[in-house]
C-alpha cells in the first residue's frame, strides 16, 4: 500500500511512495500531525539521482523492522532537496554549523513535534558500520529519550534552533582595491599542477573560480584543469557529458550522476574558453556536451534536472566496461573489476569510441528525474547560446528553450521553480531561479536585440528585488517561506545565487539605466565581502560580482541592423537597441562618446580597458 508521497510530483519522492515507512511530504499535515501526537519527526533530504539515497533507502527505509519503528515513534518526512533548495539549505547551513564540515545527501533531520531540530547527520546506515551508528540504534535511543527525557532534548532542540536562525553579520565592508590579486594568489596556492583542480579528492570542478580565472585572463590553471577533466570517467568520452563529481584526484572514478546544472554550466565554460584559446579539444568537448543535453536530457525544448548514477540497481552500470569489450587503440583504468575508458593523448580521436556507443545500446539507461527546474534550465539556455558562438544553429534551440521556459515557468506574472511537463507548476521560484533566469535573459538580448526579453528581464528584476531583498540582505525564499534562510556568497554544489543576482543588477543596471539597481549591487558586495579573503577558493563567482559591480561597464547603442555587424569579445561591454545615429558608448547614468564607425568604437574599447 502506497504512502502519501503517491499524490506528489517530485521524481525522487515517487521512488519512495512504496516503501513501507509512511512517509509524508513537507506540509501542514504532516506538521499538524506531529503536533497532535507530539511525536518527533524525521526529516529525510536526498534528490533521484543521489547513489548514498539508494543506498539508505534500500537498506534501512525497505526494511519492515526499521520502518515499523520510524512509523511507531515519528512522523516522517520525505523532501526532495531540488524542489526544495530552500529546506535544504536551511539544513545544510545546520548541519555545517554544527559539525564544522560540509554536509550532502542523504541528509537525516530529527526535530521536535514543533520543528525544532535536535539532531542532525547524513547517510546513516541500518546496522553500526563505516564508524557510523545504524538506524536500529539510534531510533530506539531517540524513542526512548523522547519519552523519559524530553524537556533537555526540547531545550536542546530550542538552542540549536535559535542558533540556526541567527542571521549573519550585515555590516558593511569596503573592498579591497586588489581583491583580484587576492583571488589570484589563493587559489594558485590551491591549484594542483599534475591534476588541475583546486582541491584533493572529492574534486567538483568548482566553475565559479574557472570562470573568473578566465575573466582576468589567467588562462594557464583553467587551461590545465579542463584537460584533465576530459580525460575520462568524469566526462563521458562515449556519450558526452559530465558526472557530478570524481571520487579521486585526477577525475577518473567520478558518481556517474549527470546532472543539468553542471552540464549547463560547462558547457558555457568550455565554449568560452575555446573562443579565447582556439583549442579544438574545448570545441570538441562543447559540442558533444551539447549534443548529449539535446539527446538524452531535452523534451519540449526543455530540459530535465538529472540522470541517475545506477541502473539495473549498480553504480555506473550503464557506463562502465569488460576489460575485453575496450578496443586495442582505446585506452582505459580498472574501476572494481571494470573499465572505464580513458584517453591521455588527444592529438586523435579513436574511431572505436563508436564501437564502445554501440555496446551501450543495448544497456539500460539510467533513470532520468524529468523534473524541469527554472533555474537550471537558465544554465543549459546560457550555454547554448555560448556553443552558438561555434555552431549558429544552437541560437535558435536557445531562443526556443528560453520561449518555451517563460510560457512553461512564467505564468499569469507568477514564476515557478519545477514542475513535470505534464502537470500544473506548485512551487514558486526561489532567488536562484531569478538569479539564472535573468543571467540567460541578458545573454539572449545581446544575441538577439529582440527588445522583449529586455522588458521581461526588467521585469523579473524588479520582482527579485522586491522579493529577496529585505533588510539589505539576500534571502533564497520570500517572506512567506518556512524559515528565513539567507543566500549563500559562496559556491556550493553550483555558483552562489547572491552573486548571481549581483551580476545580473549590475549588467541590468547598465541595459536599463537604473542607478538603482547599481547602488543594491554595490551595496550587496560590501555586505558579502566578509570572509572573502579567508576563503577566496569558494567565491570565485563572487569575484565575478565584484569585478562586474565595481569595474567600470560599457553598452554600446545603436540601431539594431549596425549593432548586428559589431563584434564585441569583451565580457565587460554590451549592446542596446537605441535610434541614435551611429554609435553611443555609454557607462551607467552617463554616456562617454559618440562615433560613427565600428572601428572607432573597437578603439574606444581597447583604450578604456587599458
Amino acid at each position: 500500500m502506497a504512502n502519501k508521497l503517491e499524490f506528489e510530483d517530485s521524481p525522487y519522492l515517487q521512488q519512495h511512495k512504496n516503501n513501507p515507512v509512511n512517509w509524508y511530504p513537507w506540509g501542514e499535515e504532516a506538521l499538524s500531525k506531529a503536533i497532535e501526537e507530539k511525536k518527533p519527526i524525521f526529516v529525510s533530504i536526498g534528490y533521484s539521482s543521489c547513489h548514498w539515497c539508494h543506498v539508505m533507502e534500500k537498506e534501512s527505509f525497505e526494511d519492515i523492522q526499521i520502518a515499523e519503528l520510524l512509523n511507531r515513534d515519528f512522523i516522517s518526512i520525505k523532501i526532495d532537496r531540488e524542489e526544495r533548495p530552500d529546506l535544504d539549505k536551511y539544513y545544510q547551513d545546520l548541519y555545517q554549523m554544527l559539525n564544522r564540515k560540509g554536509g550532502g545527501w542523504p541528509l537525516s533531520v530529527f526535530l521536535s513535534h514543533d520543528k525544532k531540530p535536535f539532531h542532525i547527520d547524513t547517510y546513516i546506515p541500518d546496522r553500526r558500520k563505516y564508524g557510523r551508528v545504524g538506524m536500529f540504534e539510534l531510533l530506539p535511543t531517540i524513542s526512548y529519550e523522547w519519552a523519559t527525557n524530553r524537556e533537555d532534548i526540547l531545550k536542546s532542540s530550542t538552542r540549536i534552533d535559535v542558533l540556526s536562525r541567527t542571521l549573519s553579520g550585515n555590516e558593511e565592508r569596503e573592498v579591497d582595491e586588489k581583491f583580484d590579486e587576492i583571488f589570484l594568489e589563493n587559489v594558485s596556492n590551491h591549484f594542483n599542477s599534475k591534476f588541475g583542480g583546486f582541491s584533493p579528492a572529492p574534486k567538483f570542478p568548482q566553475i565559479g573560480v574557472l570562470k573568473t580565472l578566465s575573466l582576468l585572463n589567467s588562462m594557464e590553471m583553467v587551461e590545465k584543469t579542463l584537460k584533465e577533466m576530459v580525460k575520462g570517467g568524469f566526462y563521458d568520452l562515449i556519450d558526452g557529458g559530465f558526472c557530478r563529481y570524481s571520487v579521486d584526484e585526477k577525475w577518473l572514478v567520478p558518481h556517474f550522476e549527470k546532472m543539468a546544472y553542471d552540464n549547463g554550466l560547462l558547457l558555457e565554460l568550455f565554449s568560452d574558453f575555446y573562443l579565447k584559446s582556439g583549442n579544438p579539444l574545448f570545441k570538441r568537448i562543447a559540442l558533444e556536451t551539447a549534443s548529449f543535453l539535446m539527446e538524452k536530457m531535452e523534451q519540449e525544448n526543455l530540459f530535465y534536472s538529472a540522470s541517475d548514477a545506477d541502473s539495473e540497481g549498480v553504480e555506473g552500470k550503464y557506463f562502465v566496461y569488460d576489460k575485453s569489450e575496450i578496443p586495442a587503440k582505446v585506452g582505459s583504468e580498472d574501476f572494481e573489476g571494470k573499465a572505464i575508458v580513458r584517453v591521455d593523448d588527444w592529438t586523435e580521436f579513436p574511431e572505436e569510441f563508436q564501437i564502445l556507443k554501440d555496446l551501450r545500446k543495448d544497456r539500460v539507461y539510467p533513470d532520468i528525474d524529468k523534473k524541469i527546474i527554472t533555474s537550471w534550465n537558465s544554465m543549459i539556455i546560457k550555454g547554448l547560446l555560448k556553443v552558438s558562438k561555434i555552431e549558429k544553429s544552437y541560437l535558435e534551440i536557445a531562443e526556443n528553450s528560453m520561449n518555451s521556459l517563460l510560457q512553461k515557468m512564467y505564468i499569469d506574472g507568477i514564476l515557478y521553480h519545477s514542475r513535470l511537463l505534464d502537470n500544473s507548476p506548485k512551487i514558486e521560484a526561489f532567488l536562484e531561479d531569478y538569479a539564472y533566469l535573468t543571467d540567460a535573459l541578458i545573454e539572449l538580448y545581446q544575441e538577439t536585440l529582440k527588445s522583449e526579453y529586455l522588458e521581461v528581464l526588467e521585469t523579473l528584476v524588479n520582482i527579485a528585488v522586491s522579493k529577496f531583498w529585505r533588510g539589505k540582505r539576500w534571502f533564497t525564499s520570500d517572506r512567506d517561506s518556512d524559515f528565513p534562510v539567507e543566500a549563500e556568497t559562496e559556491d556550493s554544489s553550483y555558483p552562489s545565487s547572491r552573486a548571481k543576482i549581483i551580476i545580473s543588477l549590475s549588467t541590468s543596471a547598465l541595459l536599463l539605466d537604473r542607478l538603482d539597481l547599481q547602488e543594491i549591487a554595490k551595496d550587496s558586495v560590501s555586505r558579502s565581502y566578509k570572509n572573502f579573503t579567508r576563503y577566496p577558493t569558494a567565491f570565485g563567482t563572487f569575484t565575478e560580482a565584484i569585478l562586474k559591480s565595481h569595474k567600470e561597464l560599457l553598452v554600446i547603442k545603436g540601431k539594431r541592423e549596425e549593432l548586428e555587424k559589431l563584434e564585441i569579445s569583451s565580457p565587460f561591454v554590451f549592446k542596446k537597441v537605441a535610434e541614435n545615429s551611429g554609435f553611443d558608448i555609454c557607462g551607467i547614468g552617463l554616456c562617454y562618446k559618440n562615433v560613427a564607425s565600428s572601428d572607432e568604437v573597437s578603439e574606444f574599447i581597447k583604450g578604456f580597458f587599458i
